[in-house]
């Protein structure tokens, strides 16, 4: 009898260890399909899993499969970056565009819209294509001005060649110009292009098709005698060759012919009048890699010598401080103020006198 009494407590014992009908034990990522509903809805972190558990302890019961939500893989931390997060964003736009504007072919990898640019804007290049508001009092023409740019350069498509160290990329780029003398519009100017970069290491050069043209704005009433209007517009091949010098300090210099030249009011000299040059500088006492909240602070400088203008010579000069995303652009945004001395760089106001003053901007590169 006393052996009778035993097998059945033995087998008493076991049958309650047995899953309940209606409940799985989970499976190899850790989640059933169904649990008992006499398990509290929420799961502790760290839970104990088929994978982790101790051997000989019990297997711990889940929420019913229905209150879950969506089914992650495990019940350990996720490995990956949290959905929504900054590094999911980085992390879903780098295959994007791994899967959708990257190929191999003979040797060489092809992007289609790249971010970045072999041949950044000049900071201190007035007529470079970005977002950007100044202002300066201007006695040359209008007193106190307000000058605001629109434009963005945009990459098209990048060749590296496999192994070595080197790029080819071809962009395009566009941006519109304005003086404002309060809300009157003065003048305004549009430029256009579509460069060919190249970069090699520390060296960098572009060849382009660049337009201008220029137009005198309904606030030039009073002043219409001094500036009759002439019509000014230039299309211009140019070569510009740069180099970092150790990603603190960048130099670069440009030269430029006007194949279509229309200037009314100026004699043309034969090919005098047709050429531009400029040269500039920029110093980055922390290097161009320096990126967050902090920012950093910067010099430029930037000399255009126009044929229209007699080669005068036209200096920019600006020191501020710059945030830069270093995925994208040399400058993000930056703040700073400048001093310019020169005629003024739009075209309608290429006969009027030098000048100089100080400004204070912002700027975007993007």
């Amino acid at each position: 009898m006393r052996g009778l009494v035993g097998l059945l407590l033995t087998t008493g014992v076991a049958a309650a260890q047995v899953t309940p009908v209606g409940t799985t034990q989970p499976g190899s990522q850790g989640w059933p399909a169904l649990a008992s509903p006499t398990v509290p809805p929420s799961l502790p972190s760290g839970g104990v899993t088929t994978e982790n558990r101790t051997p000989g302890s019990p297997l711990v019961q889940y929420p019913p499969a229905d209150t879950l939500g969506p089914t992650p893989t495990d019940l350990g931390p996720p490995s990956g970056p949290l959905p929504g997060s900054l590094a999911d964003e980085f992390a879903r736009e780098y295959a994007h565009r791994q899967h959708l504007r990257t190929c191999d072919y003979w040797g060489n990898r092809y992007t289609l819209f790249p971010t970045s640019l072999l041949w950044e804007p000049p900071l201190a290049d007035k007529r470079a294509a970005r977002l950007a508001a100044a202002y300066a009092k201007d006695d040359a023409v209008v007193g106190r001005a307000y000058d605001l740019s629109l434009g963005q350069t945009v990459g098209l498509l990048r060749i590296d060649r496999d192994g070595l160290d080197g790029s080819v990329q071809l962009d395009v780029f566009g941006a519109a110009f304005a003086r404002f003398a309060g809300p009157t519009l003065v003048v305004s100017d549009f430029r256009g292009g579509v460069p060919l970069t190249f970069r090699r290491g520390d060296w960098f050069s572009r060849i382009a098709y660049e337009h201008t043209s220029s137009f005198l704005g309904d606030g030039l009433a009073p002043v219409s005698r001094a500036f009759p209007g002439p019509r000014y517009r230039k299309e211009e091949a140019v070569v510009g060759v740069g180099r970092w010098f150790d990603d603190r300090v960048r130099v670069y210099g440009q030269a430029a012919y006007a194949f279509g030249f229309t200037v009314d009011g100026l004699a043309d000299d034969g090919n005098k009048r047709k050429q531009r040059y400029q040269l500039g500088a920029e110093w980055f006492p922390w290097g161009v890699n320096c990126s967050g909240w902090g920012g950093q602070p910067f010099v430029a400088v930037n000399g255009d010598f126009r044929g229209e203008t007699d080669f005068g010579g036209d200096g920019t000069a600006q020191a501020g401080w710059l945030w830069r995303n270093p995925l994208q652009r040399l400058a993000s945004l930056r703040v700073y103020a400048e001093y310019f001395s020169g005629r003024p760089l739009y075209g309608q106001f290429s006969r009027a006198e030098r000048s100089s003053h100080y400004g204070i901007g912002v700027a975007c590169d993007y």
